[in-house]
């Protein structure tokens, strides 16, 4: 695995793509830990996250990243935007998930391909929200809770709860 020092505030990393135009070998899987904060180079997120995917494209490379979230602040569009960088995972450290759980998640990510583009579709069914909005990896052996809130239309709602994904 390659690595990279950063002194302190990740001063550019995210915006110029850590690792992805430096020693990572095609189908490598890159882990950036920080806070997704752009610094000096970028200050808009949103503009980190497209100068991110274009660093991407431009070190064709298909390397997989995973984004971890070090502390309670971070650009969380950045570190997602990150983590759909070649189908990866984004997480955060905090409460019950330690360093410790969340390096032992990512290294079973990396060494049982998960389920990628996981949705969820509804036929017969209506719905006001389902969160999350974009769900994660689904690692074999693992679950993923779901929420959701129908609309009632004053009559028994019959219908399916259709599942896909792609398989690595």
């Amino acid at each position: 695995m390659g690595r990279f020092h950063c002194a302190g505030a990740t001063p550019g990393a995210p915006a110029h793509g850590p690792g992805l135009g430096t020693k990572a070998a095609p189908g490598a899987h890159v882990v950036y830990l920080g806070d997704g904060v752009a610094g000096t180079v970028e200050a808009n997120p949103q503009a980190a996250a497209v100068r991110l995917e274009e660093a991407y494209k431009l070190a064709a490379k298909a390397v997989t990243v995973h984004a971890v979230a070090l502390g309670s602040s971070f650009e969380s569009g950045v570190l997602a935007k990150l983590a759909s960088l070649g189908g990866g995972s984004s997480r955060r450290v905090s409460g019950d998930q330690t360093p410790t759980k969340v390096a032992l998640d990512i290294l079973g990510e990396v060494t049982r391909p998960p389920v990628r583009n996981v949705k969820v579709a509804f036929t017969g069914l209506k719905t006001a929200r389902v969160y999350p909005e974009v769900l994660p990896n689904l690692t074999p052996g693992t679950q993923r809770v779901l929420l959701g809130r129908y609309l009632p239309e004053g009559t028994d709602q019959k219908g399916e709860v259709i599942v896909t994904g792609t398989q690595a």
